[in-house]
């Protein structure tokens, strides 16, 4: 009898167990999610598309942009609902720095995107290829290609393809890389349109772990605040004293103003920081090593606009006997304005020597080059712990500020960075500029 009952027990525990784990044994393997086909890149984003059309709307009529209802929040949700692209998840974005990009979404229906690829084949020339086993659509004009699968879409430009589609293709499950994973973590918190994410090699090559940037958008500009966080100690603090910017003009096309306390970088020249900027100073035979002993921190540069300057040229002219002589003669030209003022510590006297005698910068009839600049006069102020380079006639107006700011001009746009913090392994700061010019429609038809 008790035999019959343990046997009865023993039963009904494999059974229990079977209807416990068959479920499991039957369940099929889940596909791999957006996420986990992600490639790795230099620079990646992750992107609300609906929510990020919003923001830009204001700024589309307040510039009368005459194809602002196209990129409306409710004509984009249509358009993509219409061929089954899911643009209520995030969209995301890679790229490198040689100019590949690739944009990855979620596709919910790839039954509707038949008439979307007959769509585009109106407007380019594209033609059908397969790469193994996945079929690819090449639009020939822009070398960019488009492919999908049950779940996604990808466009891609460049030139990794067979790299990038073998990585979307035939991602497994639960392999979303660590990058994206952290890139992801930082759009649930900072609940932002669009977070930008990088990690490239040129910054690992100055200590700098990771940059993450967000836009803050209104109807003129577009600011990106911007966080950079070093694996090393950063080796630059906030400046302790005020130093001197020039004062910014109307046909100023570029600025650097430098104020930073570099003692820490000064003590250790084993930093990533200052063997990458001993490697930059070596192409253009500027002595580093030797200028940050003598610097105090405080560097403000400007070009822009153009100048009359007197040159002297040598012509040669025939005489009444037809002789040819030389005749040094003079004329007024244009160059750029240029100026540059630094400060320096009381070790600093002899450093325009040493530039002079390592060829950065040369002296030509009382006249100073700093590289191929035009004809610089020279000043020196503060008992010699200051030097003015400039090529008005008069020194440049300048005002005591510490803020660290560099502006340059591209297409007509200017581009304003500013550090607002430094701390022992973060810098916070801010990319500001104007969408007038870039949303031109001049900028807009060269650019497409």
């Amino acid at each position: 009898m008790t035999r019959k009952l343990t046997f009865i027990f023993v039963l009904a525990i494999l059974f229990g167990a079977f209807l416990i784990v068959n479920p499991y044994l039957k369940k099929h393997e889940e596909p791999p999610t957006l996420e986990d086909r992600l490639p790795d890149a230099d620079f990646m984003a992750a992107t609300d598309c609906i929510r990020l059309a919003r923001e830009v709307s204001g700024m589309m009529y307040y510039y009368k942009v005459s194809y602002r209802d196209f990129v409306t929040p409710v004509f984009i949700l249509s358009q993509a609902k219409n061929y089954g692209v899911n643009l209520q998840r995030s969209t995301y974005v890679f790229a490198n720095k040689d100019g590949a990009f690739g944009v990855l979404a979620e596709l919910k229906d790839s039954t509707q995107l038949a008439g979307g690829i007959e769509k585009l084949k109106h407007f380019f020339d594209v033609r059908e290829m397969h790469v193994g086993q996945q079929k690819v659509y090449k639009i020939q004009n822009n070398k960019s290609y488009l492919f999908y699968g049950k779940n996604y879409i990808c466009f891609y430009k460049g030139d990794s393809l067979k790299k990038e589609l073998k990585r979307i293709v035939e991602a497994k499950t639960d392999q979303v890389s660590p990058t994206w994973m952290e890139l992801i973590n930082q759009q649930k918190q900072l609940n932002r349109s669009v977070i930008i994410y990088s990690r490239l090699s040129d910054f690992k090559e100055m200590g700098l772990d990771q940059v993450l940037a967000y836009p803050i958008i209104d109807s003129t500009h577009i600011c990106f605040q911007t966080y950079i966080a070093s694996s090393d100690t950063l080796p630059i603090g906030v400046a302790t004293s005020m130093g001197k910017n020039f004062v910014k003009g109307d046909f100023t096309r570029l600025f650097a103003n430098i104020h930073v306390d570099p003692t820490y970088l000064k003590q250790h020249p084993e930093h990533p920081l200052y063997t990458y900027l001993m490697k930059q100073s070596a192409r253009i035979s500027f002595p580093f090593k030797d200028f940050l002993k003598k610097w105090d921190g405080h560097l403000s540069f400007q070009q822009g606009g153009l100048i009359s300057i007197e040159e002297k040229f040598i012509e040669s002219e025939l005489d009444d006997d037809f002789n040819i002589t030389e005749v040094v003669k003079s004329r007024e030209v244009k160059v750029p304005g240029f100026a540059v003022n630094y400060s320096l510590n009381s070790n600093g006297n002899a450093l325009l020597d040493l530039l002079l005698a390592k060829g950065f910068i040369t002296n030509q009839e009382g006249k100073y080059h700093i590289l191929v600049s035009p004809p610089l006069n020279y000043k020196q102020m503060n008992k010699g712990q200051t030097h003015l380079f400039y090529a008005t006639k008069l020194p440049p107006k300048m005002e005591e500020s510490n803020e660290t700011s560099i502006m340059w001009t591209h297409k007509g746009t200017q581009y304003y960075v500013t550090v607002d913090s430094l701390k022992t392994f973060e810098l916070y700061g801010k990319l500001k500029f104007s969408m007038e010019s870039i949303l031109s429609k001049k900028n807009i038809t060269d650019n497409f």
